[in-house]
């Protein structure tokens, strides 16, 4: 069987998997866990076998459509279960190992040291710890010179059209808690938010720097724009709306196209504000907006009392943290987040920790740095993961999608050329 059959082939069957994926609909009960398993297996050995290169987009896409979709899913929940699958996946294929990607030396570090630190704290390894590895070893499913970019990008891009569809079907009148499985059938509109602008983000960017390797693909990412902004205005989530706009407008401003195509596109995009507008869509984002008080919604009081709690600590604590469990728990009676995923760093994983991550968010940009085809790409996707984290913990509580997210930047910034040759 020629390549070229053999992917057309995995597409199709994960075509049918995502339709099965989306056919559970139920907010209330999950798929028993034996089913849940069987599917997971289905969704996993074809490309194990087959394909290893698609092992990792397809989770990318699966995992983020069954943590934040509208009901519960198929997909397990625990992290553990993931690490599982990727470490056994190596030693069913040891052969990826001899042309693939290697994780940065910094991330390895970086891995390393969170892991430690939540294990002597905690006496147990948390969600962040179990994504860190997850993606450490994922790396080792990439091929050097990038044959499986389209994938990727694509992964994401899905993720935006079905959660979209979601959204405008269902809308957010099912919130309800489902004690089983610990999540509700809409989560946080701010991460839901975020997510959905990864698509968006990364669907510009191709646009705009031509990275579609077909038309068809082409098609399909400024069908996404606008129906992930749309979805973005009417799920109101201000911190969302924001990454995405600074994203956009870091590739507008530094990519290469003509003066006169920057143009057209602040007007088209001025078009569609004003066309949403009319519709209606900003009413609810304009009632959040008025109802915004001083305290952003109560997070600078969190951010108060977190800080403070973290001088009070001795310089030991200071310097490497406290881990995630006793940061999540300080400070505030019952235990609370952070809301700003540098200030969770700096508690639980201390300043050493802080210090790690802005490491390795610096890391592609210096590995693009002397690349100009390829700094707008890189910045805008940073620049929207690090917006992203002014006022959520995507990072510190273990969102696989996110540190998915994270490593297609590096991934992004490591291949050689930013179109695909395939």
């Amino acid at each position: 069987m020629s390549e070229r059959r053999l992917y057309r082939r995995l597409y199709i069957y994960y075509f049918f998997m995502l339709i099965v994926l989306c056919s559970w609909v139920s907010p209330t009960s999950a798929p028993p866990m034996p089913l849940r398993l069987v599917y997971l297996l289905a969704l996993v050995l074809p490309a194990i076998l087959k394909a290893p290169n698609m092992l990792v987009p397809v989770l990318a896409c699966f995992t983020a459509l069954g943590t934040y979709g509208i009901s519960c899913s198929y997909m397990p929940t625990e992290k553990w279960i993931y690490l599982l699958i990727i470490a056994a996946s190596l030693f069913i294929v040891p052969s990826r190992l001899k042309s693939c990607q290697r994780p940065p030396i910094i991330f390895v570090v970086f891995c390393i040291y969170v892991c430690f630190i939540d294990f002597i704290h905690g006496e147990e390894l948390t969600n962040i710890d179990y994504c860190l590895l997850v993606v450490l070893l994922s790396f080792f499913f990439v091929s050097k010179n990038g044959y499986e970019k389209n994938s990727y990008m694509i992964a994401f891009i899905i993720t935006t059209i079905i959660l979209s569809i979601f959204f405008f079907t269902y809308g957010q009148s099912s919130a309800i808690e489902v004690s089983e499985t610990g999540r509700r059938s809409w989560v946080d509109p701010n991460y839901f938010g975020n997510v959905c602008g990864m698509g968006v983000v990364l669907a510009y960017n191709i646009v705009v720097n031509k990275l579609a390797p077909n038309k068809f693909f082409n098609k399909i990412a400024i069908f996404t724009i606008p129906l992930g902004m749309l979805l973005l205005v009417m799920n109101a989530s201000r911190g969302a709306f924001l990454s995405m706009g600074v994203a956009i407008v870091v590739i507008t401003m530094f990519s290469k196209i003509k003066f006169k195509q920057k143009i057209g596109i602040a007007v088209l995009v001025a078009i569609g504000v004003f066309a949403m507008y009319s519709l209606g869509a900003f009413d609810v984002l304009s009632e959040r907006l008025m109802d915004e008080d001083d305290t952003g919604n109560g997070r600078t009081l969190i951010w108060e009392a977190k800080m403070l709690g973290y001088m009070s600590g001795d310089a030991y604590e200071k310097i490497f943290g406290i881990g995630y469990q006793n940061g999540f728990f300080l400070a505030i009676p019952g235990g609370f987040g952070f809301h700003n995923d540098y200030l969770a760093f700096l508690v639980d994983y201390g300043v050493v920790g802080l210090i790690l991550f802005f490491c390795i968010i610096v890391y592609p940009l210096k590995l693009v740095a002397n690349i100009p085809s390829k700094r707008p790409i890189v910045s805008s996707l940073l620049a929207f993961i690090l917006i992203c984290s002014m006022t959520l913990e995507p990072f510190t509580l273990g969102n696989l999608t996110y540190w998915y997210f994270y490593m297609l930047i590096v991934l992004f910034a490591r291949w050689n050329h930013p179109v695909a040759s395939k």
